[in-house]
């Protein structure tokens, strides 16, 4: 099976692992999100099922994640307080740029299709890259920090981050 899951992620859920990734298409229009982000399902991570579009790009003109927009590295997390699955990612609005640079946030209360519920403008560091996992203070040849985010803490979780 050919997977379409670019800059993705997986979650285990009990048994079975989910690969959730931007669904790509070829040629230059595969810079911009012209699908959405799919998903597939694995029991023993050899074999893969397809299970569809977990959330989808509108076609509706002026929706945040409108077709031809950049959404981008989803990852997927189950929020323990209440069971629901819970998408973030990084949204560029369409024709907006790198300077309208978002979090996107979706949930669902099964694996599978997600439903976005807001996005947002994160100004203390870069919404782009989410290398939560890299040492602290490992640096690039440029002795930058490689854009992770390892100074944030969350205090305590928002509502809609535990899809209420």
């Amino acid at each position: 099976m050919h997977i379409n899951a670019h800059g993705g992620g997986l979650l285990k859920d009990g048994e079975v692992w989910y690969w959730y990734g931007e669904h790509k298409v070829e040629r230059k229009a595969g810079n911009r999100a012209q699908v959405g982000v799919g998903c597939y399902s694995s029991r023993d991570l050899v074999t893969w099922k397809n299970e569809g579009i977990a959330l989808k790009v509108s076609n509706e003109e002026g929706h945040d994640i409108e077709k031809d927009c950049i959404l981008e590295r989803p990852k997927v997390v189950k929020a323990p307080a209440t069971g629901k699955y819970v998408m973030l990612f990084h949204l560029e609005r369409k024709g907006r740029g790198y300077n309208d640079a978002r979090v996107g946030i979706a949930v669902a209360d099964k694996p599978g299709l997600l439903t976005i519920v807001f996005n947002f403008r994160y100004t203390i560091h870069s919404s782009f890259s989410w290398r939560r996992f890299l040492p602290q203070g490992k640096r690039n040849k440029k002795g930058k920090n490689n854009g992770s985010i390892r100074s944030t803490r969350i205090r305590r979780q928002a509502d809609a981050c535990q899809g209420r």
